[in-house]
């Protein structure tokens, strides 16, 4: 029998006792006392004590079998035409045929209905306990608090040793904030079950809530006392009982606190652990606080740590590798740092010592080290002791690698995550670190080769497919970029749950490609879809505003497009490059030249400005009559051509264009 079911023969049980007892009084408040009389109520109680066993297996096996609420209804109604035919001067049982049906429908969710249902029970039998919390449940699905709120106190008025209604009163008081109220409710319910954890708990609660922090120190006590066998209850208990304390200003309390812990459960070296912890960190508030707390408490507690580290290792009451990581906290407390160093190496070439606790020991020495030192990869033998320890730990060589990221160090990090290829194929955070470290070496073979191997093996991130084509494209490589974009999409395409921004990304690498093609038709096929997909995305806006200028078309598109994306990228050089030039096609001079400085600020900030930059403001500068600016933007357009000639020297095609532009440049030099 399942719980639903235990639930329903519960809810039964307390209507007929509330029946039998209003019967009871009934009967025995009658002056008149005639025989037929007595023997009518005893066949009626009876049959009550008999009915509800049949209304609860239907009502038990309905909700088990949702699907059959019309038959159920069909039941009850026919087993309330049965039982009021055989007393049609009481309302009970017709009351609970409307409450049992009204069940039904809450367990259909159909939360309305059920709300009518029993306030329709209620008005048949008023002042029943068990339809009021119904009702009050109802309520609180519809989120109707304040109603749900009171029929809960009319509920506990009436039984106020029903724990169901006592917590959800509780719990509709504290949403509501009146945790006075909710307190005093629970400390009531507390006198009659004192060893009601949850009860604890929740008062604790309400007690921080308004402020009461001893108090709540208290209950969290009573709490620990009810576990005391269990040392996993108590140390949670206690690590909340430590930061009330805290935050109370009351130290030495918490630190009783945990001494008593350790007295509790003698034998668990957590315990013992978590009271050296606790006077560390007093050690740092105690340092962090006036001149008279740090020279008289600190010492002392120094001197308490070390002592009692010195009793356990006479007593072998630690594990040797324990004592050296608490020597180590404690010199790093001290910034002691040339004493930890040795600490730490003994740490680390321990056999018994885990490797997590090595590498989070070693994080933690690195990290309070001057940057100098960490980027010049000062502490990497010690890494690399710990990969000749375990070489098959992938989170030791990915924890490597992120410190060799930080040393900019990328060509060491990708040698230390190969390995992991093999063994860790379908490991996402892996991919991420190869691809991010050939992007950051601008190593085009290197995207490609890590690239092509994550799409076999993490096929639905569209960050593989769409960096792969890009490694191809580098090398010239067309065919195989846009047949590589091609088979991503149809794997995006036939998830269930679509990644809209990864498809926009990818049909706008696409487009980019079927531009090179010369295939117009097509690219602005893919840049629609990639819009359609993304209407947001900077970079297809970019470039299908730019594609849009070039061939001088649809010039109120591109300029509405541009616009776009320097709302969505403000700082974006490219952009406002794009902007700057379509404005100029429009004859918005002034706005022209107000974008393309920007577009220069920016680009120079990140050394992305290219001759095209100069040359277009050079051209704005004509428009303007401004000669001087005119001849100097095309002077240092020129100049940058000349670079870009040179080193691509062996790219024909990319020299062609370049000196179409240098021609162009000259021929508006003329003019001036």
């Amino acid at each position: 029998m399942g719980d639903k079911t235990i639930n329903n023969y519960v809810s039964l049980f307390r209507y007929k006792m509330n029946f039998m007892k209003e019967a009871r009084q009934y009967y025995y408040n009658k002056e008149d006392k005639l025989p037929k009389k007595h023997l009518l109520w005893r066949l009626c109680l009876v049959l009550f004590l008999l009915l509800p066993l049949s209304y609860t297996e239907v009502y038990a096996q309905t909700l088990d079998s949702v699907d059959s609420l019309s038959t159920a209804d069909d039941m009850l109604a026919k087993k309330g035409e049965v039982l009021a035919k055989g007393d049609r001067d009481t309302d009970r049982l017709e009351a609970q045929r409307y409450y049992y049906k009204g069940r039904l429908e809450e367990a259909h969710k159909e939360y309305d209905k059920a709300l009518k249902l029993y306030l329709k029970s209620d008005s048949l039998w008023s002042n029943n306990a068990t339809t009021l919390h119904s009702l009050a449940e109802c309520c609180r699905y519809l989120h109707k608090n304040a109603e749900a709120r009171l029929y809960l106190e009319k509920a506990y008025a009436l039984d106020s040793t029903d724990r169901d209604i006592v917590f959800d009163l509780v719990q509709s008081y504290a949403q509501e904030r009146k945790y006075e109220e909710a307190s005093q409710l629970m400390t009531v319910w507390l006198k009659q079950d004192p060893k009601d954890g949850n009860a604890l708990e929740f008062l604790a609660k309400l007690y921080y809530a308004l402020g009461q922090t001893p108090e709540a120190i208290n209950c969290y006590s009573r709490l620990q006392a009810l576990n005391a066998q269990d040392f996993d209850v108590c140390k949670q208990i206690l690590r909340i009982k430590g930061e009330l304390y805290h935050s109370i200003n009351e130290y030495e309390k918490s630190e009783q606190a945990y001494e008593q812990l350790v007295k509790q459960f003698p034998d668990e070296l957590e315990a013992k652990n978590l009271l050296f912890e606790e006077e560390l960190r007093l050690c740092q508030h105690y340092r962090s606080s006036d001149e008279y707390e740090e020279t008289q408490k600190t010492p002392k507690i120094y001197q308490k740590i070390w002592k009692r580290l010195e009793q356990y290792q006479k007593a072998k009451a630690i594990p040797e590798v324990m004592a050296e990581q608490w020597i180590f906290s404690i010199y790093m407390s001290n910034i002691a740092f040339k004493q930890a160093l040795i600490s730490l190496d003994k740490i680390l070439a321990h056999k018994d010592a885990e490797l997590k606790t090595k590498m989070s020991l070693l994080n933690r020495f690195i990290s309070n080290q001057p940057k100098a030192d960490i980027l010049a990869g000062k502490y990497n033998d010690r890494w690399e002791l710990l990969l000749e320890q375990e070489p098959e730990s992938s989170d030791l060589r990915m924890s490597y690698a992120e410190n060799l990221r930080l040393q900019r160090n990328f060509s060491r990090a990708i040698d230390v995550l190969r390995p992991l290829i093999k063994s860790e194929p379908k490991n996402k955070d892996l991919w991420e670190g190869l691809i991010g470290d050939a992007i950051s070496l601008e190593d085009i073979d290197l995207i490609s080769e890590f690239c092509l191997q994550a799409i076999d093996c993490i096929k639905e991130d569209w960050r593989n497919y769409f960096y792969a084509s890009v490694g191809l494209y580098s090398k010239k490589n067309i065919k195989d970029a846009k047949a590589v974009l091609i088979k991503g999409i149809k794997v995006l395409d036939s998830l269930e749950h679509k990644d809209r921004f990864g498809l926009s990304m990818l049909h706008g690498q696409l487009g980019d490609l079927y531009g090179e093609l010369g295939k117009d038709k097509e690219q602005v096929q893919a840049y629609d879809k990639a819009l359609e997909l993304n209407g947001n995305n900077p970079s297809v806006l970019n470039n299908y505003a730019y594609h849009l200028s070039k061939k001088e078309i649809r010039l109120n598109d591109a300029e509405r497009m541009a616009a776009l994306g320097v709302r969505l990228t403000p700082d974006n050089a490219n952009l406002l490059e794009t902007y700057a030039w379509i404005l100029y096609q429009t004859k918005k001079y002034a706005l022209a030249s107000l974008y393309m400085t920007k577009a220069i600020d920016e680009g120079t900030k990140t050394n992305d400005v290219s001759a095209i930059f100069y040359e277009h403001y050079g051209f704005i500068h004509q428009e303007q009559d401004e000669k001087s600016k005119a001849k100097e933007c095309f002077d240092k357009a020129l100049e940058l051509y000349q670079q870009e000639f040179e080193e691509n020297a062996e790219e024909k095609s990319k020299q062609k264009e370049i000196k179409k532009a240098i021609r162009r440049i000259k021929k508006a030099l003329r003019k001036i």
